[in-house]
């Protein structure tokens, strides 16, 4: 037998065993997380100010590791996105017709995202860096205009505001740490960011239209077959 015909079969078997390991190492969990969704800044336009607020919301990953380089997971996230709106107004003097300033919007984000996950494992402990993109869905289920006018008493005034839903493009991107507390159970630590453009949630006011980022810190736990 030559020595290429040896080093091919010994490139097959390395091939073989490499595949077989990584099959034997692929792995599959579910983790149910709890975050905070943070938002640090308001979003700014002409003069427009649209500020969300900071709340707290739920996450369901479904995770597939095959390998260090090859992973990937679909998530889902729900928490409140409620919606400050505010714009100054130049109009100065008694003769100002009624003119809104503000406005506040409830609203509930629902966010799907795919991503891309990178993973080393070191015993107990599976770290990981993800990056992918999905959706933010916006479901506003109140408004509340408020305007003013100096000719009447009293001179503010708050009305229902109309409410429409919105949806936008996300980037997400994240690392955290996977703690195995028994076999097939443990506890996930990962910080995430999303990219997302303002959500346009009531007609009163125009949506700022600008990329924000919204932070979450999140911790859960999983399990894994």
């Amino acid at each position: 037998m030559s020595r290429k015909t040896v080093g091919n079969l010994l490139v097959a078997a390395l091939l073989a065993t490499a595949s077989f390991c990584t099959a034997r190492a692929a792995e599959t969990s579910v983790a149910l997380n709890g975050y905070g969704w943070l938002n640090t800044t308001s979003n700014l336009s002409s003069g427009l100010a649209q500020i969300p607020a900071n709340s707290f919301g739920a996450m369901l990953e479904v995770r597939r590791i095959s390998s260090p380089l090859i992973g990937y997971e679909v998530t889902y996230g729900y928490n409140r996105d409620n919606q400050e709106y505010s714009n100054p107004i130049s109009c100065a003097g008694a003769s100002c017709p009624l003119a809104p300033y503000a406005a506040s919007v409830s609203s509930a984000a629902n966010q799907i995202t795919g991503d891309w996950v990178l993973s080393l494992k070191i015993k107990r402990v599976h770290t990981f860096a993800l990056a992918g993109a999905g959706i933010v869905m916006d479901s506003p289920s109140k408004g509340t205009l408020y305007s003013y006018t100096l000719l009447d008493n009293p001179a503010f005034t708050s009305t229902p505001a109309p409410t429409s839903s919105a949806t936008s493009p996300a980037f997400v991107y994240g690392f955290g740490a996977d703690w195995a507390v028994r076999k097939h159970i443990g506890v996930r630590f990962q910080y995430r960011g999303l990219m997302h453009r303002a959500p346009a949630l009531t007609s009163s006011f125009a949506s700022t239209k600008v990329f924000t980022q919204s932070y979450e810190p999140m911790v859960g736990v999983f399990y894994k077959f």
